[in-house]
């Protein structure tokens, strides 16, 4: 069967080819080449997360977690929505562990001041900011148990489990909508690329709009979840845990 997510980018790569904006059209096509895989997976997302984490990058850790408030999470309830707050806090404790694991001071300190917007008037931050300067924050009642691998464990199959449920609420496009209609009413062949990569839809059933600029009006790109390099694979202790993890992972509404 026909992919509609393929026969969507088509569409799109045909309209704005057709209106002649190749600057639009270039950067649809890197960006669908980039992301091609990720389609809202669980296991790229939570794959990107931790190597932003593994290479300190916080500006695109902040990034994604921006673009799954504003994408993702505001189809969830009232309880949920803390949820994913609670979780975003504690991958950025996460971030920061990992700095001072790897005695990355500099890092720790550089992350305070990039998110003082986040962390300001945050009461689960007032100890935090000591971190940085503490000697052996393992033996620290206050931060032993974010230092262990079994806290390492349970954030990131929780974060798994919890982007699996936000994923399963998220509507599709109108565009997206339509075409998968088009495809469970035809046959699928009608939907494949034709010559010169155009689309080509029997005419009894292309639906009725007034112009075609009203369907292009209801959908809206998938913005590209982050800028980490995904050809050069990480090695470090959270990629191992992930990949360790990964196996044993069983998608459950764990926190409802």
């Amino acid at each position: 069967m026909s992919d509609p997510y393929n026969v969507v980018d088509s569409l799109i790569k045909d309209y704005l080819h057709f209106r002649g904006f190749t600057a639009s059209l270039k950067t649809f096509e890197t960006d669908s080449n980039t992301a091609k895989d990720k389609k809202y997976k669980v296991d790229a997302v939570v794959e990107d997360i931790v190597s932003c984490i593994e290479k300190y990058d916080i500006v695109s850790l902040r990034g994604i977690w921006e673009y799954l408030n504003i994408r993702i999470f505001t189809s969830l309830s009232s309880e949920q929505v803390t949820i994913a707050r609670q979780l975003e806090n504690d991958i950025y404790r996460l971030y920061l562990v990992n700095t001072i694991q790897n005695r990355k001071q500099s890092k720790a300190v550089e992350f305070f001041e990039k998110n003082m917007d986040f962390l300001r008037n945050n009461s689960q931050w007032n100890e935090w900011f000591s971190l940085p300067y503490i000697g052996n924050p393992t033996e620290s009642e206050t931060f032993k148990k974010f230092f262990t691998k079994q806290w390492h464990e349970i954030l990131l199959v929780s974060l798994h489990n919890f982007l699996s449920i936000s994923f399963s609420k998220i509507k599709a496009p109108a565009l997206l909508e339509c075409v998968n209609e088009m495809i469970k009413n035809d046959s699928p062949d009608d939907y494949l690329p034709s010559s010169g990569d155009r689309i080509e839809f029997p005419r009894s059933r292309v639906p009725s709009f007034h112009s075609f600029d009203e369907l292009m009006d209801d959908f809206a790109i998938i913005a590209q979840a982050s800028n980490v390099d995904r050809n050069k694979p990480n090695k470090g202790v959270l990629i191992s845990m992930l990949k360790n993890i990964a196996g044993i992972i069983t998608i459950k509404q764990t926190f409802f």
